[in-house]
């Protein structure tokens, strides 16, 4: 080997004598062995030099893989700040090896000793002046010129900042086994990447949906990236190889198409968690000098590879509300990993913030918080979230989510989030902005319009409301989900034929998706088809997963009765609704106000917990306050019923009821003989749902009490009209057509 040999090319220098790299000046540390092969191919750059030669030259014949060469190639280049596709320091000959191809390879050579030069005469100072200021003039226009080139540059980064799409990766052997390292491994890089400063993410469910989009045009990763507005993209391929997985990454300039490096891991299931950590580094290193010290994915997460996949499997069960699936795969993944902490927290959430069960969730949560040093800081906040969400410490969750968009400003579930706990508040103007701020980072986010499509419903904006529901099937139209969304947006408005259409959707995809089963028998007794509406409910409770949807099944079994005035039957069945106490407490009290039974009603309401829990946000307040007009309407409390019932109206309807409450005011006008009140409100009700078929009926009869025979007939062919496939045996049916008959 030339000892004396130094490398200098850009901003490179490689002296072999002392053994040593530096890049930017900064010197780069190489493991022994790596360095014997770059000095191996620098002595020998006239030439390729085979693999062979390489691994029996530095590993002196050891029995090693060619992965350990290819991994020591990987390194060099990485100390190179070089890059496999455009090499200009190692590049690969295919079938031959390697070659070292720098051009600028020069011996060390001692500086020539220079004359000193005689002193200037002194008549010549005004040259030595002239030439000091000419030597300032060209170092001061460098300096400047550098400073508005640097800042220009900053500038320009301002303005186009790094998006990173990461893409799924390609299985180069056939391993069903490994199939799910497909989409894993992308989601085990964006988490590691997350956690680095300097750019931000494209969200899997945007890339998810850039690649469906692309169906039929141009597939490949360059417009799939440019689609989501991305600046950087990582592609990559893995395969087994024996007992090792080896996996090759690229990071490519989306905008050029140009390669800016390509990394390489090679190791066994068990560690392959770890490097993956190094590998995300690495990429993070070849964006951004700034690297955040949150832990390592390893350490952050799992190192138990098994583990991780059960828990990206729980996830997406979680955001398909498939709550009893979910939970099932993160126990399987915390029983491989005790302390895999986000397991925890996944299972406090699914219980908790998307079903409703406080109390079940609150030890997963707890012990997620117990483990935080396994917690990245936007891990650890979106726990402390979901944990004032089930401790029902609203404002707090939304300052949490805020502080989420504030440092993470792409962090999509947490302006979904934020805006559901808001509309929670009541504070629907501000639902509405924060969501429309997340659909300005993702515009096609399923989730941003399916939660703006229900604030839209809540302002009286029908129209919008629509709209977004509809681009929620749209952009996800296998989703239940969408089509329940859909569904109730036209169940509210009174497009009841629209609403069975999308729950029957919803059950199509999923039959076992109980959300849009409840909501199929709501708009059945909303249009007077209470068997239908009892059947449905029956089948809900037989393939209820827990006893909050049994006692929701029951309650409603309950309100059908009553609806028939069968109040022992209803009573039974509210009885059977109190394997989940509040929901039963609720029918059950209606009931003894109703029977007149004072006592037991008053048993009931102090049992009742007004601070009721919900899917993620505050339960309406609209049912507290009608609970408590409707006791004071029945014990003579005209007054305070009236302006409890203004005070439920102030709040949003219930979505999970049949009865939405709005016409309780109404009603109550009615039964205080207020009739000119109670056509007012009715006529507001029914601007809103024209096909409201209970306020068409008892709008009639309020013209009846004002003896207005015209306007009363009218209205009760139009609520006949409405239910015209209700059940013939309703009271209201029955005295709407004996009028309609009489033609009085």
């Amino acid at each position: 080997m030339e000892s004396s040999l130094v490398v200098r090319h850009a901003d490179v220098e490689i002296d072999v004598r002392h053994e040593l790299v530096r890049r930017g000046g900064v010197p780069q540390h190489l493991r022994q062995k790596s360095l014997r092969v770059l000095f191996h191919l620098i002595e020998n750059r006239d030439r390729p030099v085979s693999k062979q030669e390489l691994l029996s030259t530095v590993w002196n014949d050891v029995a090693v893989t060619d992965d350990t060469l290819v991994q020591s190639i990987v390194e060099i280049r990485k100390a190179l700040g070089d890059e496999a596709r455009d090499a200009q320091f190692v590049r690969t000959i295919p079938r031959l090896g390697y070659q070292f191809v720098a051009p600028a390879v020069e011996p060390v050579v001692a500086p020539e000793v220079q004359p000193i030069p005689p002193p200037l005469p002194a008549s010549s100072t005004r040259l030595r002046i002239a030439l000091a200021v000419a030597i300032f003039v060209v170092v001061a226009s460098s300096l400047i010129g550098i400073f508005f080139r640097e800042n220009t540059s900053v500038a320009k980064a301002a303005v186009r900042p790094l998006i990173v799409a990461v893409m799924p990766f390609e299985q180069r052997s056939g391993s069903a086994e490994l199939r799910w390292l497909r989409e894993g491994l992308p989601a085990m890089l964006v988490t590691q990447l997350s956690r680095s400063d300097g750019f931000t993410l494209v969200s899997r469910e945007q890339l998810t949906r850039a690649i469906e989009a692309r169906d039929a045009g141009d597939r490949s990763p360059l417009a799939i990236a440019r689609q989501t507005r991305a600046t950087r993209l990582v592609t990559g391929t893995f395969a087994q190889l024996g007992g090792t997985i080896r996996v090759d990454a690229q990071l490519i300039d989306a905008t050029s198409g140009r390669l800016l490096a390509g990394e390489s891991i090679v190791g066994s299931q068990e560690v392959l968690l770890s490097q993956i950590d190094e590998l995300a580094t690495s990429l993070a290193s070849r964006m951004t000098a700034r690297n955040s010290a949150s832990p390592r994915l390893v350490d952050a997460m799992t190192d138990d590879l098994e583990a991780y996949r059960l828990y990206l499997q729980g996830v997406e069960r979680t955001e398909s509300l498939d709550n009893p699936k979910a939970i099932e795969l993160f126990e399987q993944a915390i029983a491989r990993d005790p302390d895999f902490a986000m397991a925890h927290a996944r299972i406090g959430y699914a219980y908790g913030v998307t079903w409703g069960q406080l109390e079940r969730a609150k030890p997963h949560l707890e012990r997620a918080l117990q483990l935080g040093d396994r917690l990245s800081e936007k891990d650890r906040l979106h726990v402390e979230a979901w944990r004032a969400i089930v401790d029902r410490q609203f404002p707090s969750a939304i300052e949490l989510f805020r502080s989420i968009i504030a440092r993470y400003p792409t962090e999509l579930e947490a302006y979904l989030r934020a805006g559901q706990l808001l509309s929670g508040e009541e504070q629907l103007a501000d639902a509405a902005s924060v969501l429309e701020r997340g659909l300005a980072v993702d515009s096609a986010s399923p989730g941003l319009h399916n939660a703006l499509g229900q604030v839209y419903l809540f302002l009286g904006r029908k129209d919008e409301a629509i709209a977004a529901h509809q681009r929620y099937v749209a952009l996800a139209p296998t989703e239940p989900n969408a089509h329940d969304s859909l569904g109730i947006t036209w169940q509210a408005i009174g497009e009841y034929d629209k609403a069975l259409a999308e729950y029957e959707s919803a059950l199509r995809l999923n039959p076992r998706f109980d959300i849009a089963r409840v909501h199929l028998a709501n708009t059945y007794f909303q249009m007077g088809r209470r068997r239908d509406a009892a059947r449905e409910f029956e089948r809900y409770i037989e393939e209820a997963p827990s006893d909050i949807e049994r006692a929701r099944g029951y309650s409603a079994l309950a309100n059908i009765r009553r609806s028939r005035g069968d109040l022992k039957g209803a009573t039974e069945l509210a009885q059977r609704a109190m394997i989940f106490p509040f929901i039963g407490r609720d029918a059950l009290y209606l009931l003894a106000l109703d029977r007149g039974d004072l006592a037991t009603a008053r048993t009931f309401q102090a049992q009742m917990d007004s601070k009721r829990s919900g899917r993620g946000a505050r339960v309406t307040m609209r049912v507290t306050y009608y609970l408590k007009g409707y006791e004071a309407l029945k014990t003579g409390q005209s007054q305070k019923a009236i302006e409890h019932f203004q005070q439920a109206l102030r709040y949003q309807p219930p979505h999970y009821g049949a009865d939405t409450m709005e016409d309780c005011l109404a009603n109550a006008y009615l039964t205080l003989g207020r009739y000119t009140e109670a056509v007012r409100e009715y006529e507001r009700v029914l601007r809103f749902n024209p096909n409201h078929a209970l306020a068409r009926f008892h709008l009639a009869q309020t013209y009846s009490a004002l003896g207005r025979r015209d306007d009363a007939l009218r209205e009760y062919r139009r609520f006949l009209e409405i239910w015209k496939n209700a059940d013939r045996d309703l009271p209201e049916v029955i005295e709407a057509r004996k009028v309609v008959g009489r033609g009085v």
